[in-house]
């Protein structure tokens, strides 16, 4: 279903769901068959069928809507990581997406703050790189200044990760 939904073929995408294909499964990204389809007639089917975007695509998106909605469905903001260790969190963060940052820090506990995916980038880690400064201020005011101090795998701390990928604002 990925394969089709993304190569943009309405007809084998209508047929792999005739025979009962899950509309909304997951590939190791977190990403459903609705965030990967290429074409309006993929997308359409998909959504005729129940298909809904992963809480991954729309915070990368910035899809604030549709990120709501799936909370509110009950999607767990804090538990689901995607194969490179990231949450819907991280993804927001790195790609600089302020608002929905926002509204899932507030679903976010406080140990959940200080947790790295799997290259060891922190939330601040991926705050720094997307150049999300608020964002970054809230995670510091409510994880504390320890943060600051973790590395990722290639030694960086958040403040020099955001030098190096030019976000002095969040430096």
């Amino acid at each position: 279903l990925f394969a089709a939904a993304q190569a943009g073929q309405t007809e084998l995408v209508a047929e792999r769901l005739a025979k009962g294909a899950d509309v909304n499964e997951k590939d190791p990204l977190g990403r459903s068959p609705l965030d990967r389809a290429s074409t309006e007639d993929v997308k359409a089917a998909l959504r005729e069928h129940g298909g809904r975007h992963s809480l991954f695509h729309a915070a990368g998106e910035g899809m604030l809507e549709v990120v709501a909605e799936l909370i509110e469905a009950g999607a767990d903001v804090v538990a689901q990581q995607n194969a490179d260790g990231e949450t819907a969190l991280h993804v927001a963060l790195t790609r600089g997406q302020a608002e929905v940052a926002q509204q899932l820090l507030e679903k976010t506990t406080a140990e959940m703050l200080l947790l790295g995916d799997k290259k060891g980038d922190t939330l601040v880690h991926a705050a720094a790189r997307g150049g999300v400064t608020e964002a970054a201020v809230k995670i510091l005011e409510r994880a504390g200044a320890d943060v600051l101090a973790q590395q990722n795998e290639l030694g960086e701390t958040a403040l020099a990760l955001a030098l190096k990928c030019g976000q002095a604002e969040v430096a």
